[in-house]
């Protein structure tokens, strides 16, 4: 299930690791990808992974996670840290894709 809006945007809620899969089976690339987990669950480390190691970011491409404090979560090769940040028991990381 997704929201168009416009020919330049698209917020997809669904299953991330069945989508991230499909995506990267049909080779669409992404300049921004956000996802939020659900808590207690430990799945941001998981979907962090799929989505760095499939081929579905554009060079430069922004990866925001946000997810429990209490999940570790380490910068996978290839990325840099913008930003980390906590919130309560949120934690905030937003990562850049760099080409070596």
């Amino acid at each position: 299930m997704g929201i168009e809006l416009g020919d330049t945007f698209r917020i997809i809620h669904g299953d991330a690791m069945a989508t991230v899969k499909r995506f990267s089976e049909e080779k669409k690339r992404f300049d921004l990808v956000f996802f939020d987990p659900p808590y207690g669950q430990k799945l941001a480390k998981k979907t962090l992974k799929l989505v760095t190691t499939r081929d579905i970011l554009h060079p430069q491409s922004l990866v925001i996670i946000q997810c429990e404090t209490s999940e570790s979560l380490e910068i996978p090769e290839g990325f840099k840290a913008l930003t980390q940040r906590r919130y309560g028991s949120s934690h905030l990381m937003i990562l850049q894709r760099v080409i070596i």
